[in-house]
């Protein structure tokens, strides 16, 4: 059975799903850090922590969390910011060790950091 998350998580108008949960697997839709006004934070950190916090939202809208995260996508405008991005990354994920898969991407314009994952309905 599929289900359309963003009625749960209260998607605002875009065209696609916040997150789909399809088979106990949740897909949640790229993460990037834009607070609810629209805005983005200025410093990278922030904005990482905050696409964290915003991947945290969805799946926990979606029954899950950030401890049933089995693999994760990092996209990063700047490769230079890898390591900046890595320590806050690990603030964020604790014990839970999901693979990963980091690489250098354009993005939509404004933002430097988006995060896509799959995890497993808690």
């Amino acid at each position: 059975m599929i289900a359309d998350v963003a009625r749960l998580a209260g998607a605002d108008g875009s065209p696609f799903s916040s997150a789909t949960i399809a088979g106990g697997w949740v897909f949640p839709a790229g993460q990037v850090g834009e607070r609810a006004d629209g805005s983005v934070p200025e410093s990278f950190e922030e904005e990482v922590a905050l696409a964290l916090t915003n991947l945290r939202g969805v799946l926990e809208a979606a029954g899950s969390d950030l401890a049933h995260v089995v693999r994760i996508q990092v996209i990063l405008t700047d490769m230079a910011d890898f390591y900046v991005m890595n320590r806050i990354y690990r603030d964020h994920i604790g014990q839970n060790l999901p693979t990963r898969f980091t690489h250098g991407a354009a993005l939509a314009p404004g933002y430097r950091v988006e995060l896509v994952a799959t995890a497993v309905v808690a």
